[in-house]
């Protein structure tokens, strides 16, 4: 039975649209999905791009080519891999209530490959953009928050049988390039991709069929942090290779077999120069944390599995069960070592002196699943679902004194109702208990071979370079590595794996024989939340507290002013920081989300529209203070635990919350083998959280003054188009080509300074401005 909560997007409906990714094909169309970047236009090509949606974290998005997961083991929330759009033929997501041979307590992208073709067919495709097609920096600041420079693409894709009737093939190759300037530089960054695939399809009687699957990959990128070590050319390279199968037997009227096996292995190699050292503003660029992790990696997964489904054989009862096996793994060179000078507001704060122990770290997981359910046909109209998941994990990192093993019981359960009717009624819901995955970076904390840092006060009053700062007293002493002491940095042995248990409601109406409507409820509520808590300097005994008063975020009505809690560290504690991974505890341990979508299709032989638009709350504790995908998200293991300032007001709406958005594509038809596509996208700004910037005994602090959420960056909106022209010239076929993106320019703020003061609302960058891509397609 499929999930309340899927969506599927074959390739006829998106490919007459302005899109060049599966990323943008979220973005774009997904109502509930929110990407961290934008993407349109050929933007971030390659790059690390992270999906969520109101439904859970970005870090539990899961990504599957044909039911097989390819997601980065690590946490990273992307695959191992960049998928190139022209290869698939359907792209299925799912928000929810997944089925029984899935775990994912978020977002859920099934890509299914091309099948071969009857007769060889094949087509060579390409696209670019220059000059004055490409966006302008616009006549006043502040600058877009990206722009295109540059685009240029070409793929070619060839199916059809090696065997008659027996093996059949499809093969592709796709290269991409772009450059694009980031807010106000005046140098562009560059980032191509260069990709090979192959699906093999064997057929070798009526009812047993094989796919095998191939992929090779490398990709070009900006390196994330290359503007704060003053290197803004630095880039890091993606090697990835990918292989698969799968075995499928299907009886007439008969049950389902199947079987599947995966190996992925993706090679990262950050490219800059460490010695430079790097300086960082605190309230743009982020947490000081991830720079213990800029070193180069090799991570791997792998899968094994076999499932049954008797639902195409038995008529009342029906069998599901399987079981799967999977492996991951990290290996990284030594970590970062060196210095990072943190600014918080422009003020010198706080020097980071990062520390490698100079060995390899190599950290791995296993997870074992099995599930059985019974598909139940209770009458005509009547279908019911009910079904248990038993899963084990376990991971560490080598030599590390603690791991992670966690045993998880998840029952499912679901129902479809048909009444018919005049409008064909389908009624449907259900609830699903899921877990979040083990990520390796977890085990990161109590590794001995991963880098720490100590933390010193930034003495000097205005921003210096790092050969000139004045380093102050010894403030603090991080992880997540143990400086060769295990209780320094460790994993709570009775560490509990987050659940989330979740429902789902909702109707599907046809009024009109070519209109299909749905609408959609869904609610979850997450408990276990992880942080890593400072136990050497807790907060009854190592800070003192004093408050500040603000007018919140209202600041015209008084009735939400409040004296805001600002934790100042006592000397006497500095340095004595111990840190465990363990779970949350308090009243705001859970994170919940609520949402209600409602989505259409309309199709006639000449005109389709489809599309959505959700409303939506997604709320609970941050795991760092600020309004970004690393900091805003119920999943970050960040300072939360750490620091008591950023326990203020921690709990509010998090980065994948846009409380409304609305996604529209239209597709028309035109005489003379013409066809016009339009996107149009309107999803409610970015939430925030104004902050304090004070002196404190540790250094300059930013805190918020409310809750993120209760203000917003400007809403986003776009209109993107594509027109074509297709000749046709006996068999072959040449399909002319002109995309633009952001048709009406609009350039709204995107970001803003979020410590300009409560009277103040200082946009810092905008969305990307209009641009234009042509190209053409040819088929033979």
């Amino acid at each position: 039975m499929d999930s309340p909560l899927s969506s599927s997007y074959p390739d006829d409906t998106w490919r007459d649209l302005p899109l060049n990714s599966p990323y943008e094909l979220a973005e774009m169309l997904e109502p509930t999905a929110i990407v961290d970047r934008f993407t349109g236009g050929g933007l971030a090509i390659g790059q690390p791009i992270r999906v969520g949606g109101f439904s859970g974290s970005w870090s539990q998005t899961l990504f599957r080519i044909d039911g097989v997961n390819v997601t980065d083991p690590t946490g990273s929330g992307t695959p191992l891999l960049f998928p190139e759009l022209s290869w698939w033929r359907l792209v299925r997501v799912d928000s929810g209530t997944m089925a029984l041979d899935t775990n994912a307590p978020g977002v859920s992208f099934d890509f299914q490959p091309r099948m071969p073709t009857a007769r060889w067919a094949r087509e060579v495709s390409g696209s670019t953009s220059h000059f004055f097609l490409t966006g302008n920096e616009g006549d006043t600041p502040p600058a877009p928050i990206a722009r295109l420079n540059g685009w240029d693409q070409a793929s070619i894709l060839a199916s059809g049988p090696l065997v008659p009737q027996k093996l059949g093939a499809v093969f592709g190759a796709a290269f991409s390039r772009a450059s694009e300037y980031r807010r106000a530089e005046t140098l562009p960054v560059d980032e191509h991709a260069l990709a090979a695939f192959a699906h093999l399809v064997a057929t070798p009687d009526d009812e047993n069929q094989i796919r095998a699957v191939a992929l090779v990959q490398r990709v070009e990128y900006p390196f994330d942090q290359g503007v704060p070590f003053g290197q803004p050319q630095a880039s890091t390279a993606d090697t990835s290779v990918h292989l698969q199968g799968v075995w499928e037997r299907q009886r007439p009227r008969g049950s389902l077999w199947r079987a599947i096996g995966e190996y992925t292995r993706r090679q990262r190699t950050p490219d800059f120069d460490p010695t430079t050292g790097a300086v960082l503003e605190r309230l743009v660029d982020g947490p000081v944390g991830p720079f213990a992790f800029l070193s180069p990696a090799a991570t791997t997964s792998w899968t094994l599995g076999a499932a049954v489904d008797q639902s195409p054989a038995r008529r009342v009862h029906a069998l599901v069960a399987g079981a799967d096996l999977t492996g991951g793994s990290s290996v990284a060179s030594p970590a970062f070592g060196g210095t990072v000078g943190e600014l918080v507001n422009g003020a010198p704060a706080r020097l980071w002196v990062f520390r490698s122990p100079g060995t390899t770290s190599a950290r791995h997981k296993h997870t074992f699943a099995g599930w059985v359910g019974d598909r139940m046909t209770l009458s005509p109209t009547l279908q019911f679902e009910a079904g248990l998941r038993i899963e084990s994990w376990s991971g560490s990192a080598d030599r590390a004194l603690d791991g992670v093993t966690w045993w998880s019981w998840l029952p499912r359960a679901s129902a479809r109702w048909s009444p018919g009717g005049a409008w064909q009624a389908v009624v449907f819901g259900g609830y699903t208990r899921t877990t979040d995955r083990l990520l390796l970076d977890y085990l990161a904390v109590g590794d001995p071979a991963a880098s720490t840092a100590d933390v010193y006060r930034w003495q000097n009053t205005t921003p210096v370079p790092l050969s000139s700062a004045v380093r102050g007293p010894l403030v603090a002493r991080v992880g997540p590595g143990t400086a060769g002491d295990a209780a320094f940095s460790a994993i709570d042995s009775n560490l509990r794996q987050p659940t989330s248990d979740e429902v789902a409601v909702g109707v599907e109406l046809r009024p009109l024989s070519k209109l299909q409507v749905r609408v959609r409820g869904f609610a979850r509520r997450v408990q276990n939340l992880l942080a890593l808590v400072d136990y050497g300097a807790p907060v009854e005994t190592a800070y003192s507290v004093f408050t500040v008063q603000d007018p919140g975020g209202d600041v015209l009505n008084p009735q939400d002013d409040r004296l805001v809690s600002v934790y100042n560290r006592l000397p006497a504690s500095f340095g004595a920081d111990r840190y465990v991974l363990t779970n949350q505890t308090g009243d705001d341990d859970t994170a919940t989300y609520k949402a209600l979508e409602i989505s259409l299709r309309f199709e006639t032989d000449r005109f389709l529209l489809f599309g959505g638009g959700a409303a939506g709350i997604a709320e609970g504790p941050a795991g760092s203070r600020g309004f970004g995908p690393i900091e805003n998200d119920q999943a970050t293991i960040g300072e939360l635990g750490a620091n008591p300032n950023a326990v203020t007001f921690a709990r509010g709406r998090f980065f994948t919350d846009r409380a409304f958005t609305g996604k529209l594509a239209m597709v028309v038809k035109l005489p003379s083998e013409m066809r016009l596509g339009l996107i149009a996208r309107y999803q409610d700004g970015q939430p925030f959280a104004r902050m304090l910037i004070l002196t404190l005994n540790q250094g300059a602090e930013a805190v918020r003054a409310f809750a993120n959420g209760d203000s917003r960056f400007t809403f986003v909106g776009t209109l993107d188009a594509r027109f074509q022209k297709r000749f046709v010239f006996g068999d072959r076929t040449l399909t002319l080509l002109a995309d633009a993106y952001n048709v009406l320019n609009l350039s709204n703020s995107v970001e803003e300074d979020v410590a300009a003061g409560p009277n103040i609302r200082l946009s810092t960058a905008v969305q990307p401005p209009r641009s234009f891509h042509v190209g053409l397609r040819v088929g033979f």
